[in-house]
């Protein structure tokens, strides 16, 4: 399915996303665009801790980059 999540003037849109509680952590992947104002991010997977709101955005494979478009 399509998943759509909004946080401030962040919108991420993917086609999954797996929430564990148990380790506070949001896992949001497969064709992943993150997109504020400024910036447009094309990745694979985006994960959240949800206590401390660090991000981590990263490729499955290694040798891929992920794309980032700015208007700066």
């Amino acid at each position: 399915g399509k998943v759509i999540v909004k946080y401030g003037i962040q919108t991420i849109f993917a086609e999954k996303m797996d929430l564990n509680f148990e380790i506070n952590q949001a896992k949001i992947y497969n064709d992943v665009v993150f997109e504020n104002l400024n910036t447009k991010i094309k990745t694979d997977i985006v994960e959240f801790d949800l206590i401390t709101k660090n991000v981590l955005i990263k490729m499955k494979d290694k040798t891929k980059r992920v794309n980032i478009d700015t208007k700066f």
